[in-house]
């Protein structure tokens, strides 16, 4: 490496700073180092003409990494100038971490009649200089590898022992552990939040993934992100749906950390987990489409009494304004193309729920049935316990016997068979170990959960009557168990009616009555 002088005697510095490790972002790492490269500079009377300072941190590509890129490109800029560039470094581990980048960062520089300065070290262009100067870069080089490792082994440490490592999922934040290190903890209100998108999506209030997004978005405590408009976008979604966290269990499988239990507490099950991955995995996601919102509850609820085809729905332009209609989509019935107003369906629909409102006195009774129900699942929750202690051990037997079959097989095709049935087996012993705890902690009384819940069974045209969006929606997929079918000409047809509702009656079912005493 022979640096001549072709320009001028004097040299002109460029300073380069860089920081290896993100927690010194924080501190005043590049402001030191700049610090000491100006007095270094100042020292051996170089004029300072740039600083180039990098925050990037992590193993980048030498073309990746920003302040080299740019030093890089100002030097090329300036060939036609009468200057001699010395670049400046804090340290030669500032210069490169790896033998080969640094190298070849050497030689680009070299290429350009660019010399290099180290505070710490000075290259000697000679057998002995280059070997020491090799020496070092391999040392350093060795000193990153050897940081990484100790980390991904304390890292795989902790989560082996159930600690989260990654950054907090929306719902939880890290506090400080009394143990030492940090610890997550739900973070109101949302955690709230999340658990009920969660829930309502393995229930069933939320069909798709889709309500599951306009729910968010509905909430104005939840955290937007950068999406446009308050949109949460659908790919955050499907992260927090597929997320263990939430379950309360921790895993690392490119490390070969099976799913486990962690130590931060869960905002759902893991029976309410697995419901949803099932339904994920079960179901081709349906895409936003514009024609399903706010404007036309009932599309996708009601069908044509004529052809079975649901309803679609749309805006008409007037000559003044426009105006919303449904209709039937499809060709060659006799309705299609005939539009119904808006307006009238919504008004026959409401007198419908207005029949599902029950008579005082069955409804009593029904709360009655449920309040027992509740008592008699609370006192059978030990019971209920042990048998499901003894399940998860009797799974536990069997994931044994697997795993001693699994040694003795030679097929690949058998082994991949047994290890795939070891995973479903484990799943399914950690939801037995989880119910095995004992009796759930209770969020609260009857009178507390079931409120609402006995409010809607009591009259569901007053909720439907809020005018709000996802309300409606609901009491669509709570109280009818199929699409209501309706003709232009006579309105809607005898509803299907879901559970709650066959057995409370209504004032279009008087065949449901008390059977009488005696």
């Amino acid at each position: 490496m022979t640096y001549q002088k072709t320009h001028t005697s004097e040299w002109t510095a460029l300073i380069c700073c860089r920081v290896s490790d993100k927690s010194q972002l924080k501190g005043s790492g590049l402001d030191s180092q700049e610090y000491r490269c100006r007095r270094h500079a100042e020292l051996n009377r170089y004029p300072v003409e740039a600083v180039f300072l990098e925050s990037k941190s992590g193993g980048l590509a030498l073309t990746e990494r920003p302040a080299i890129r740019d030093l890089i490109a100002h030097i090329d800029d300036n060939k036609a100038s009468s200057k001699s560039y010395v670049v400046i470094f804090d340290d030669h581990k500032r210069f490169a971490r790896e033998t080969r980048s640094h190298l070849d960062l050497r030689d680009m520089l070299a290429a350009r009649d660019v010399r290099v300065e180290f505070l710490n070290f000075t290259p000697e262009d000679s057998p002995e200089g280059k070997f020491s100067e090799t020496v070092f870069a391999a040392q350093a080089q060795l000193e990153r590898e050897q940081n990484a490792r100790q980390t991904r082994q304390k890292s795989k440490a902790r989560i082996e022992q159930g600690y989260c490592i990654t950054a907090a999922p929306v719902g939880y934040r890290y506090i400080d552990g009394a143990g030492g290190g940090r610890e997550l903890v739900p973070d109101e209100p949302q955690a709230s939040i999340v658990r009920e998108a969660l829930e309502g999506f393995a229930s069933g209030r939320f069909a798709s993934q889709v309500e599951v997004k306009r729910f968010l978005e509905g909430q104005p405590e939840f955290p937007k992100g950068d999406a446009p408009s308050g949109e949460v976008r659908q790919q955050r979604v499907m992260k927090i749906l597929r997320n263990y966290l939430y379950a309360g269990y921790v895993a690392a499988p490119y490390w070969g950390v099976s799913l486990r239990k962690g130590k931060h507490e869960g905002l759902i099950s893991f029976e309410t987990y697995q419901a949803i991955q099932a339904k994920l995995d079960g179901r081709v996601y349906a895409p936003w489409r514009k024609d399903v919102r706010e404007d036309f509850p009932l599309r996708g609820a009601v069908d044509c009494a004529c052809c079975g085809t649901p309803l679609t729905a749309g805006w008409s332009k007037g000559k003044r304004k426009k105006y919303p209609y449904y209709f039937c989509r499809r060709k060659g019935c006799d309705a299609y193309g005939k539009t119904i107003p808006r307006s009238k369906i919504e008004d026959d629909f409401a007198g419908v729920i207005e029949t599902l409102r029950p008579t005082r006195g069955l409804f009593e009774i029904g709360a009655l049935m449920f309040r027992d129900a509740w008592d008699q699942r609370t006192a059978q929750a030990a019971s209920v316990a042990k048998g499901f202690a003894r399940e998860a051990e009797k799974i536990e037997q069997e994931v044994e016997a697997l795993v001693e079959r699994v040694t003795h097989a030679k097929t690949p095709r058998v082994i991949a068979a047994y290890e795939t049935r070891i995973e479903d087996l484990e799943n399914q012993k950690l939801v037995a170990a989880e119910k095995a705890l004992g009796k759930p902690e209770s969020r609260g009384t009857f009178d507390d959960l079931f409120e609402h819940a006995l409010r809607f069974l009591a009259d569901p045209c007053k909720i439907w009557k809020t005018g709000r969006f996802d309300l409606q929606r609901l009491v669509l997929k709570l109280t009818f168990s199929e699409h209501l079918q309706y003709c232009r000409e006579t309105g809607f047809r005898t509803p299907q009616t879901s559970l709650p509702f066959k057995h409370l009656g209504g004032n279009f079912m008087l065949k449901n009555q008390m059977v009488p005493p005696g």
